[in-house]
């Protein structure tokens, strides 16, 4: 048997057949203190009218009990997540292997999403809720979310991969905050290249000039960028409109300098001398 602090409840009264199975009644909270194939060992905590409270413990066919589901409790379910940019963005950190997934809750709807690490991608996948059923596909429906992740943790079923171990919690980094949609990005024109990468004129929500500095790398350089950018704000200072951290290219967006680096500028023919 196996040691676990999982809690279960019978949907059902259920007399006991024999003596070492338990009385139980619809409601009534189970913590599985090991397991056969076919049976739960669990231990039963009842209060009694007096406030004194009674265990019992004993056998439960597993067929007969549902898990509870606290999902503030599981460490799979990420509250605080109600994108799909923010959940890629948690799956694809280093810290996650293949397999690695999380449950979240839409913004825009009421509705709660399986999201999945697969190579380098996530895989984003709709829970339908109906009545008091949750599934991927009719053919597979289960009573509570932790029942469909339990059961897809064991078994493929069709996803892109096989459920693994929850995604990493991870601080929320300082920058995200900043992060823009690359699809409400188009470049333009190439403005010029170096080591770091290159940096293109292009447009921003399909009515606003910029620039955007593309990034092979995130680097310590890079972020100290961001992070000076952001603190600064003057008519005379490069603005900084938004970041974009999911994928590769890592990229910058600013404030269009329409005549180029100073330093071409002050080459050009356009400049004017300096008088003494």
């Amino acid at each position: 048997m196996a040691d676990c602090a999982r809690a279960y409840t019978p949907p059902y009264d259920c007399t006991p057949c024999i003596a070492r199975d338990l009385r139980l009644r619809r409601g009534d909270l189970l913590q599985v203190m090991g397991e056969t194939e076919l049976w739960y060992y669990v231990r039963k905590r009842t209060l009694k009218n007096k406030g004194t409270l009674t265990e019992e413990r004993g056998y439960v066919p597993k067929h007969f009990v549902r898990r509870v589901c606290n999902l503030k409790a599981e460490p799979w379910f990420f509250e605080s997540i109600t994108k799909r940019i923010e959940a890629k963005r948690c799956l694809l950190r280093q810290e996650n292997g293949e397999g690695a997934f999380m449950v979240w809750r839409s913004k825009e709807n009421p509705q709660y999403y399986l999201s999945v690490r697969n190579g380098e991608a996530a895989r984003h996948y709709k829970i339908v809720e109906v009545g008091q059923l949750f599934y991927l596909v009719p053919r597979r429906a289960f009573h509570t979310l932790c029942e469909l992740v339990d059961a897809y943790s064991q078994d493929q079923g069709g996803l892109c991969v096989r459920l693994n171990e929850p995604c990493v919690t991870v601080k929320r980094q300082w920058y995200e905050q900043w992060e823009v949609q690359r699809s409400s990005l188009r470049r333009v024109e190439r403005l010029g290249s170096g080591e770091f990468g290159e940096v293109w004129s292009g447009v921003w929500n399909s009515n606003m000039e910029v620039a955007i500095k593309e990034f092979r790398a995130m680097d310590s350089d890079v972020l100290n960028e961001i992070r000076i950018l952001t603190k600064l704000s003057h008519c005379r200072v490069l603005k900084l409109y938004g970041v974009c951290t999911m994928d590769m290219p890592f990229c910058i967006i600013t404030e269009l300098m329409r005549n180029g680096s100073l330093h071409r500028f002050l080459r050009g023919k356009s400049s004017k001398p300096i008088k003494s």
